[in-house]
Formats: structure tokens, C-alpha cells, sequence
């Protein structure tokens, strides 16, 4: 991607900056808030339907 372009990605309801000035520590920041995620929908949805 051209430097400075950036896109915004939203998957599984977690919003992801790609910009083309990034590098590596962008994915592991994304792979943390996407565990982070997933553990906050589970408590949320244990026990309950809808939240």
C-alpha cells in the first residue's frame, strides 16, 4: 500500500486500522484486541441471549 494510504477493516465487530506506514507490532496489537474481544463477548453472553 502507497505510504500514509489507510484502510479501517471490521471483522468480528472489532474495528482494524491497515495504514501502509505500518509494520509488524500492528498485527500483534490487532491479535491482542481480538483475544481481548473474545473474552469480553463470552462474559457477556454467558448466561444471557442477547446483551
Amino acid at each position: 500500500a502507497p505510504r500514509g494510504n489507510t484502510r479501517w477493516i471490521s471483522t468480528e465487530g472489532h474495528t482494524i486500522m491497515l495504514s501502509g506506514k505500518a509494520n509488524g507490532n500492528i498485527v500483534i496489537v490487532t491479535v491482542i484486541a481480538k483475544h481481548k474481544y473474545r473474552q469480553t463477548m463470552n462474559k457477556l453472553h454467558k448466561g444471557r441471549n442477547t446483551f
